[in-house]
């Protein structure tokens, strides 16, 4: 039984990061194929969107596709049997590429500051896009220099590693979060593009204030519940992390995304296509996540 669970762990790791690795690249392959078809075009892209980040938002994912590929070699030496501490070095690169992919948000967070449409652009994307920019690579480059040292320092990665896993869940629930409270604010002069909008989105529409409370209010619960759950591991006794809670986050916000999509190919665009869909249907880079529960599920029954 122990082993058989072991199997269906091993296979929902890999199949999660497998789904990285394809989602990020199809993503960077999108990015850059964008971009050199607007390249030729610079003035008008210039007005439309500073060039800069758009061009280092390429490059960010083109190192998170690195990191996502490092990730699917170590998890074949681990499938492997080959001992973990011989990967220890391409798990560290591997983390050192996620974090430019969030340090490559910098010209992004810069640039949200010269919109016409400022707080709406600050609202939408700009609070998440800075938060991201500055918590994750810090959290990030010191999970690396625990990795870095000796096998002694195993608790102190365990601890790094859970708070880099809060760091996450955070960050993407203000991301979303934030992406519902533009669609609150926007001006009626998008509303050619996006019909959607305004607080009447929620109040008129009971699927769409079910989104938003899943969104604003479940995924903080799901935070609250993540911390409570590591916080035997940040405080050092790593013996008390239950693998069972981490396969219950896991599995609930893989199944957030699951969920989110699922109404959205059932209902559509309820209310009208707003930014909230654009974004989190059609831009969002982390649409991977809907593997989760191929290993959150294992985990849970482990």
């Amino acid at each position: 039984m122990k082993s058989r669970a072991n199997l269906f762990v091993k296979t929902g790791l890999f199949v999660v990061v497998l789904s990285w690795l394809l989602y990020t690249g199809y993503r960077f392959d999108r990015s850059i194929d964008w971009m050199v078809k607007n390249l030729t075009s610079q003035v008008q892209l210039t007005i439309q969107e500073p060039l800069i980040p758009i061009i280092m938002g390429t490059v960010g994912l083109g190192a998170r596709t690195a990191a996502a590929l490092i990730a699917l070699v170590v998890v074949l030496s681990f499938l492997g049997r080959r001992e973990l501490s011989k990967t220890v070095k391409l798990i560290g690169l591997a983390v050192l590429l996620e974090a430019i992919y969030f340090l490559s948000f910098v010209p992004a967070a810069i640039s949200n500051f010269f919109y016409a449409d400022f707080l709406l652009v600050f609202v939408e994307s700009g609070i998440s896009i800075m938060t991201q920019t500055i918590v994750m690579p810090i959290i990030l480059l010191k999970l690396r220099s625990k990795l870095s040292k000796s096998s002694e320092s195993y608790g102190e990665v365990v601890k790094w590693g859970s708070i880099a896993g809060i760091s996450y869940l955070f960050v993407l629930w203000l991301n979303f979060s934030m992406q519902w409270f533009g669609t609150f604010i926007m001006p009626e002069t998008y509303t050619s593009t996006y019909p959607g909008y305004g607080i009447n989105y929620v109040l008129k529409y009971p699927l769409n204030m079910f989104s938003f409370l899943l969104t604003f209010a479940g995924l903080f619960l799901l935070i609250v519940f993540f911390v409570w759950s590591s916080a035997p591991a940040i405080k050092g006794s790593i013996e008390k992390l239950s693998l069972r809670r981490v396969g219950v986050t896991l599995t609930a916000f893989g199944g957030y995304f699951i969920l989110m999509h699922l109404l959205f190919v059932v209902f559509g665009p309820v209310g009208g296509y707003s930014i909230w869909n654009a974004v989190f249907t059609y831009f969002s880079v982390d649409a991977w996540c809907v593997a989760l529960p191929a290993l959150g599920v294992p985990l849970m029954f482990i």
